[in-house]
């Protein structure tokens, strides 16, 4: 049995002219599908009077949805007590519940499990990939067989997989997603194109940018023609991301544009910060030091009302780099400082090594060879306590003696930082251990 498709405006409208068949919304009804019953409500406001040749299809619809969103909106309130006691009990308690407790059957509590994986995609994957397996959990219980959440809980714990470097694991979870996917017949628009997107992560990752490229490609084509604009956006932003891994700030710079050309401040502040944000980065990498400098203050206040702790660490740090480069050290230093020591405590190894060395590079230009010295020994410790890259160590560890000459140069610093950029930007080459 095929998971049914979502309705959009279009297709509608073209069932309501007889150029195609009236099971999708039949399936729609039948399934209480929320995000279908919001886009026929919004079509019958606008076309009180259909006039096609299913026109009793959408007048029965109209006399039926009363009951049906009501039906849905119960379905979500008997969830939400299921959800919050879920979320009550400690980690290692959650899936003995959702094994047991008849409640975690309803669409809605797997709905919102989710919606938490996603959430917590980026800030805590190892918390998203439990939710993930969770919501597999509870599909497993279902009598009916659900493709389109199943894809997408398979989608959501690869990714997780993925973000934590075990991308053997985050492969064969795609695989079983794409494979599901062929063989119950072609998945939901949506559910396709986020599976597109968070492989395309996997992609970038493992240095597949043509393939990552093209799966990027699929997925803006759907949000744009269903009319997702934050989707849109965060497929432009990853989109741009893939360019700036690549090696090609400039060609980044079109998507993080096209991004902000649709999103704003007011309407999606974190989304804004982020293209923002990129696109500085890029700018920066490009030599535009200046432009990269005005985007980041008029975005002052926006960065202080919104920012999350990743925005919030990204643009102190590239704000230390560029007032380094301008020649403003008063200023760069307690940002470097307090970048160095924040991915030191979060044990962030490379990027708290490699802000070591922007601030090696600081203490060159002031002549401060003892705190020159002591940053490029901290960033040798931190490599060896996480057993880091072994070529990175190697360079690591002759900048440090050279520092300890006193004969290290701003030429040397700038090319073992920009060594450490490239590898921490490549997870496959990260991940290889000293000998």
């Amino acid at each position: 049995m095929n998971e049914h498709h979502h309705l959009t405006l279009d297709m509608i409208a073209a069932i309501d002219a007889g150029q195609a068949s009236a099971e999708l919304i039949h399936d729609a009804l039948a399934n209480l599908c929320p995000q279908c019953l919001g886009v026929l409500t919004t079509y019958l406001d606008q076309c009180p009077q259909p006039a096609g040749a299913y026109a009793n299809v959408l007048r029965r619809a109209r006399e039926r949805f009363p009951r049906l969103a009501q039906a849905v909106r119960q379905e979500t309130d008997e969830a939400l007590p299921a959800v919050e006691e879920y979320l009550r009990r400690p980690p290692a308690q959650r899936a003995s519940f959702v094994a047991s407790d008849p409640r975690c059957l309803s669409r809605a509590f797997v709905d919102h499990l989710l919606d938490t994986a996603r959430s917590a995609r980026r800030s805590d994957p190892a918390a998203s990939l439990a939710f993930a397996t969770d919501a597999t959990a509870a599909l497993d219980r279902q009598p009916r067989p659900w493709i389109d959440h199943r894809i997408l809980a398979l989608a959501l714990g690869a990714n997780a997989r993925r973000a934590t470097g075990d991308f053997r694991a985050a492969a064969l979870g795609f695989a079983r997603a794409r494979s599901l996917a062929e063989e119950h017949g072609a998945a939901d628009a949506e559910t396709a194109a986020e599976l597109d997107r968070l492989e395309a992560s996997l992609l970038i990752d493992q240095r597949r940018f043509q393939d990552a490229q093209a799966m990027l490609a699929r997925a803006l084509e759907t949000y744009q023609e269903l009319g997702q604009v934050t989707l849109t956006a965060e497929t432009l932003i990853k989109l741009g991301h893939l360019f700036s891994s690549a090696g090609a700030p400039e060609t980044a710079v079109g998507p993080y544009r096209a991004a902000l050309e649709i999103v704003s401040e007011e309407t999606e502040p974190q989304l804004y910060l982020a293209a923002r944000l990129n696109l500085s980065h890029a700018l920066f990498e490009l030599g535009d030091i200046i432009h990269a400098r005005d985007l980041l203050v008029a975005d002052e206040d926006a960065y202080l009302r919104f920012a999350d702790d990743h925005i919030a660490i990204r643009r102190i740090w590239l704000e230390g780099r560029i007032y380094t480069l301008t020649g403003e050290t008063h200023r760069a230093e307690p940002f470097l400082l307090q970048v160095r020591d924040t991915f030191a405590a979060q044990e962030h190894g490379f990027n708290a090594a490699i802000a070591c060395l922007d601030l090696a590079l600081l203490y060159q230009q002031l002549g401060r060879f003892d705190d020159l010295t002591e940053n490029v020994a901290t960033a040798v410790r931190l490599f060896s306590a996480y057993a880091l890259h072994r070529d990175a160590l190697a360079a690591l560890v002759t900048l440090h003696n050279a520092a300890q000459e006193r004969a290290v140069t701003a030429e040397s610093i700038e090319r073992v930082a920009g060594f450490l950029r490239v590898v921490a930007a490549d997870p496959g080459a990260r991940n290889q251990k000293p000998s």
